[in-house]
C-alpha cells in the first residue's frame, strides 16, 4: 500500500470515528463537517550536495591536531553592521556542527576578530597552540525564515599553523525552501519549515564538513601515501570557483 493509499484509509477512519462520537453525544445527532479537508504537514530536509573538495591532503595526519576556528567574512554584498553579526552566527552553528562530529580532538571558536589578514590569524592560532587554522568566507546566503527560501554557500579552508600551507579547501552549500501545497481529495499536503531554517542549513553543512576532516584527522597512516576519500568527491587539487 503507498503512501497516498494510507493517507485516505486514515482519513477515512477519521471521519468514521468523529460521527460515532457525535452519535453518542446527548443530542444523539451525528454531524461531520466534509467540507474542510484534513491538513497534514511534511516536515522539509536540507537539500545539499557532497561538499566540493578543492584541496586536500595526500596522506593522513601524523597525529589528531587541534585547531582554531575564526569567523568567516561574508562576501556577499551587505551592509558592515549585518555581515559581521551574521558570519559569527553561522560559524557558530559551523563550529557546534563539527564539535559535534568530533573533527578535532580540541576545536575552539574565537569570534573576538573578524576582519584579519592569513598572517594575523596564524599568530593567533600560534599563541593559542593550535596545530590548524580554520578560515573561509560566506559568499552567499538567503534567509528567508520558516516559510521561505533559506540558502547558504560556505567555503572553507584548512591551514597549517607553523608553515602556513593551505591543507584544505572545502566548499559546501545547502537549501531548505518551503514546497508548494499539494491538494488531494481527502487531504490537503503542506511544507513545513523549521522554526530557524537557515540554523539548520548551516548545521547539516558544517557536519558534512566535519565529518570529512574527521576522516583525515583521526585515519591511521598504513603506508603513507593514502588520501581520504569522499564519495563521488573530486581528487587532487582544482581552482575553487569564482563567486
Amino acid at each position: 500500500m503507498n503512501f497516498s493509499r494510507k493517507i485516505i484509509c486514515a482519513c477515512l477512519i477519521g471521519i468514521i470515528a468523529a460521527a460515532l462520537t457525535a452519535c453518542d453525544s446527548p443530542s444523539r445527532r451525528a454531524s461531520v463537517d466534509l467540507s474542510r479537508s484534513a491538513v497534514l504537514y511534511k516536515l522539509e530536509e536540507v537539500d545539499r550536495s557532497t561538499p566540493e573538495v578543492y584541496v586536500y591532503p595526500t596522506t593522513p595526519s601524523p597525529y589528531p591536531p587541534n585547531a582554531l576556528m575564526l569567523p568567516f567574512p561574508v562576501t556577499q554584498r551587505l551592509g558592515p553592521q549585518e555581515a559581521e553579526p551574521i558570519s559569527k552566527g553561522i560559524c557558530r552553528i559551523l563550529w557546534q556542527a563539527m564539535v559535534k562530529e568530533e573533527a578535532f580532538p580540541v576545536l575552539e571558536y574565537d569570534e573576538s576578530v573578524y576582519i584579519y589578514t592569513l598572517n594575523q590569524a596564524l599568530a593567533l592560532a600560534y599563541a593559542k597552540g593550535a596545530d590548524m587554522l580554520i578560515t573561509g568566507n560566506i559568499p552567499y546566503l538567503i534567509t528567508g525564515g520558516s516559510t521561505g527560501m533559506n540558502q547558504l554557500v560556505v567555503h572553507m579552508e584548512v591551514h597549517d599553523v607553523q608553515t602556513g600551507e593551505l591543507i584544505w579547501s572545502i566548499t559546501s552549500s545547502g537549501a531548505l525552501d518551503a514546497k508548494p501545497s499539494q491538494d488531494y481529495i481527502f487531504f490537503q499536503r503542506k511544507s513545513k519549515l523549521p522554526h530557524d531554517a537557515l540554523y539548520a542549513v548551516a548545521m547539516a553543512l558544517g557536519s558534512d564538513m566535519g565529518k570529512v576532516l574527521y576522516d583525515w584527522a583521526n585515519a591511521v597512516d598504513e603506508d603513507n601515501s593514502r588520501s581520504p576519500e569522499l564519495d563521488g568527491g573530486p581528487k587532487g587539487w582544482r581552482e575553487p570557483p569564482a563567486f
